[in-house]
């Protein structure tokens, strides 16, 4: 059993190693893809990028904060919709060499979108400040704790399958 966790350990962090060196630049580029040739209403946005296809529905609520703002949210939601995906390829792995292979992107992604929910915070104290409508304020933060709830359910699913395959408890 002792020797199961170290292997699983040993292999996280080979995961986690291969997928800093792809480097975050190839991910971001994907993740911001032009949309397909599909035509999508104002507040969808299509999104194909390395790990798949993922459909970005914007509140009409972001559409009102600042650009800044917007952008920040685009970024993140961006971001979650593609661990969605990424989490989906690690979730149907059936053994120890297939999640090896879905890994590492899904691990690059977290990292990234970590990243971006400091950024994300302080956009919206900013607009905190900025605004007149303490109720689009408040819109503003629910639809950005949605996203980044989905994108903690995502990694939570990735972190139960990984211990199911390697049979930890």
């Amino acid at each position: 059993m002792a020797e199961e966790e170290t292997e699983a350990t040993a292999s996280e962090e080979e995961t986690e190693a291969s997928a800093s060196e792809e480097g975050t630049e190839a991910t971001a580029s994907e993740e911001n893809a032009e949309s397909s040739g599909e035509e999508a209403s104002s507040d969808t946005e299509v999104v194909e990028g390395k790990f798949g296809k993922a459909e970005i529905v914007i509140p009409e609520t972001v559409q009102k904060a600042p650009e800044e703002s917007q952008k920040h949210y685009h970024s993140i939601a961006n971001k979650g919709e593609t661990l969605k995906v990424a989490s989906e390829k690690v979730l149907g792995a059936n053994s120890k060499d297939e999640l090896k292979e879905h890994l590492p992107a899904a691990i690059v992604v977290k990292k990234n979108l970590r990243k971006d929910v400091d950024t994300l915070y302080n956009s919206y104290k900013e607009f905190k400040n900025s605004s007149e409508s303490p109720d689009e304020v408040e819109q503003f933060k629910e639809a950005c704790n949605d996203v980044i709830r989905n994108a903690q359910k995502a990694h939570g699913e990735i972190k139960e399958k990984i211990n199911s395959v390697y049979g930890k408890s």
